[in-house]
Order: C-alpha cells, then sequence, then structure tokens
C-alpha cells in the first residue's frame, strides 16, 4: 500500500481530564473522500480541529505527505476549509470573499481575477462575482464558500458540517455538487457529519467514531452491509435488533438462535460462538422478501404501515410476540393493509450476529 497523504499517528487530546480523542490513528490517501462519521460528542470536531490547526494534541503526530504539521499554524498548513455557517463576510461580493485568501496570500491583481473567475466558472456561479451574500440563495452561498477553499489550491478540503443548513432537496443536489467537484479536482476530502446519508453517499471510505475512538473504518456500502459491532449496525441506517441465545453450530459454519420470543434462525458464524452464547441479531428491514424460502420462514401480522413514497415501512408482530419492521415496495403496499398477514423470509447471510458483552 502506497504512502498516506494524511496520516494521524497516535494523537490524543484532552480537555481538562475529558479526553476527547483518545490514541487516534488514520491514514488517507490522495484524492480520497473521507468522512468522520459519529454522534455528538464522538470526536469528530476535535479530530477536524486538529488537523486544520485550531487545536493542537496532547500526544501524538500529524503529517501531511510526510510534511510534520502537529504544530504548524493553521495559516501555513495550506488547508482549506468549509464552515456549517459558510462564514462568508456579508459586506464583501462574492468576488471579493473568493479572493480574500488570495489578497492574504499576495497574489497579484490579475493572477487574484483570473483565479477568480475561473473557480467562479468550476462552481457553476459565473455571472455572480457582485452578489453580496444576502443576495444570494442558500445553496449559491454553499458554493462561493466552497469557492473560497478551493481557490488558493489547497492540499486538503476539510468540511464541517457543510450541508447542515440546507433542506432536503438542496442538500441532495449540493452533495452532487460536492461529489463533481471533488472528483474534477482529485482533491483529498474531509467532511466531517452526524448524517449518516450523507456519508453513505458522498464517501470513498467512512470513519465511525465512538467517545474519541474508530468503531470502524472502511468503504460505506461494506460498512452498511458488514458492521463490525452493534454500535455500526444501529447508528448506520435502520436495523432491527433482536436478543437470542446460540441453540446449535452447524458444520457448515451456519449458527442456529433461538430468539427471546421462542422463533429459531439460522446465520451465518462469522465470530466465534459457542452453544448457549447470548447473541443479539441484527435484520435490516428491505432484506426481508415477501416469500417463504427456507431456513428462515416467518409469519406475522401488520400492526402498522408508514408511507415513505417508494417504499413502505410495515411495523408488524408474530403469534409469539416478536416485533418487526418490514421494508416493503410501495407499488405492491395496495395488497396490504392493517391485520393482514404476511409470510417472509431472510437469507442467513443478511443476519448480524454480535455476541453480547464483547462489542460496543
Amino acid at each position: 500500500m502506497k504512502d498516506a497523504f494524511l496520516s494521524i499517528q497516535n494523537v490524543t487530546k484532552r480537555f481538562g481530564s475529558f479526553e476527547a480523542i483518545s490514541n487516534f490513528n488514520l491514514n488517507i490517501q490522495e484524492g480520497e473522500f473521507l468522512t468522520i462519521l459519529g454522534p455528538s460528542g464522538s470526536g469528530k470536531t476535535t479530530l477536524l480541529k486538529l488537523i486544520v490547526g485550531f487545536e493542537y494534541p496532547d500526544q501524538g503526530q500529524i503529517h501531511i505527505a510526510n510534511d510534520d504539521i502537529t504544530f504548524k499554524p493553521t495559516h501555513k498548513r495550506n488547508i482549506g476549509m468549509v464552515f456549517q455557517n459558510y462564514a462568508l463576510f456579508p459586506h464583501m461580493t462574492a468576488f471579493e470573499n473568493i479572493a480574500f485568501p488570495l489578497r492574504r496570500r499576495k497574489y497579484s491583481r490579475d493572477e487574484i481575477r483570473k483565479k477568480v473567475l475561473d473557480i467562479l466558472e468550476l462552481v457553476r456561479l459565473s455571472g455572480f462575482e457582485n452578489r453580496r451574500p444576502n443576495q444570494l440563495s442558500g445553496g449559491q452561498r454553499q458554493r462561493i464558500a466552497l469557492a473560497r477553499a478551493l481557490v488558493f489550491e489547497p492540499r486538503i478540503l476539510l468540511l464541517d458540517e457543510p450541508l447542515g443548513a440546507l433542506d432536503k432537496n438542496l442538500r441532495i443536489q449540493m452533495q452532487l455538487e460536492i461529489k463533481r467537484l471533488q472528483r474534477e479536482l482529485g482533491i483529498t476530502t474531509i467532511n466531517v457529519t452526524h448524517d449518516q446519508e450523507e456519508a453513505l453517499n458522498m464517501s470513498t471510505r467512512v470513519c465511525l467514531l465512538k467517545d474519541g475512538k474508530i468503531e470502524q473504518v472502511g468503504d460505506p456500502k461494506e460498512m452498511y452491509i458488514h458492521p463490525s459491532n452493534l454500535f455500526v449496525a444501529t447508528f448506520i441506517g435502520e436495523t432491527n435488533v433482536l436478543d437470542g441465545t446460540v441453540e446449535e453450530i452447524h458444520n457448515n459454519g451456519n449458527v442456529s438462535i433461538r430468539t427471546s420470543t421462542g422463533e429459531t434462525l439460522v446465520g451465518i458464524m462469522e465470530n466465534p460462538l459457542v452453544v448457549g452464547d447470548k447473541v443479539n441479531i441484527c435484520i435490516r428491514p428491505e432484506n426481508f422478501v415477501q416469500e417463504e424460502k427456507e431456513p428462515n420462514v416467518l409469519r406475522f401480522t401488520i400492526s402498522e404501515l408508514l408511507y415513505k413514497g417508494n417504499t413502505t415501512l410495515a411495523k408488524v408482530i408474530s403469534e409469539r410476540g416478536l416485533e418487526l419492521q418490514i421494508q416493503l415496495s410501495s407499488k405492491h403496499s395496495e395488497r396490504h393493509d392493517l391485520n393482514h398477514e404476511i409470510s417472509v423470509s431472510i437469507a442467513p447471510n443478511d443476519l448480524n450476529i454480535f455476541k453480547k458483552g464483547e462489542i460496543s
């Protein structure tokens, strides 16, 4: 594997007795789009501040392309940053806002004009250079903030909850726009968010934090399908969590688990288990199929239907009291109604099984 472009090595950051980041290690490749994801208080913003230089670590080192930036001041790191509130100067035009970092770096007037007009074209806002922030829409202000962060050709682009102030439709548009810009420029990008959909949609890799430590880092699709523990499974996407006990270990690597309500489900044993182990089973609502396919056939009564556009989420309950959420296609949901009986099955490899007491 080639050397990391950004390397965070054994970094710890404390605020008094509170350890916000704990012995943190992460390598990021040049041109990668990495999203730092996690709940409030997980250490996302602290990590971003350490990279950009707003905070310094109590121990450990941070390197960009073998350049030790651990204690370098922010203005000497050559990092562009976009804030959630955009932080545009209200009294300046779009042109002046974008030109600001170039003037600080003593670019000539001609160089500034060319670079600003070029970046405005790149973010598809040519002709908007004389407008002030209050004359721009939320999406346009976001693009101006991006242009300002990119115009001086930084080594790394940092995005701090950049889409949090936008409505859903505009967020989706801006996700596509940021991905396009990142791909065209090939710039190493680190995005911080608590929005799991944003992380899955935009990233080449996702790093999920909890209490200042990495829970899992990897390809978004792999993390969704094969979460490393119960916290990852429940934080990323919707999932059903069942309590169970290991009933039998099969020679083919499968395991039979009896749920707390008495159903038996067969899954694939990816981690060591023995008969009698207490486990959690996680099943995504969309992984149920409406047909009876052994070995995992379940029968339910629909207790609630939640229409979500192209899909409908059905809350169901079995005779024994097992309650689940199952995703149905809205195209066929007219076949179902409250108190309607439904049979579904789940493939063994769609069960994520975690031993209790060994996971976060």
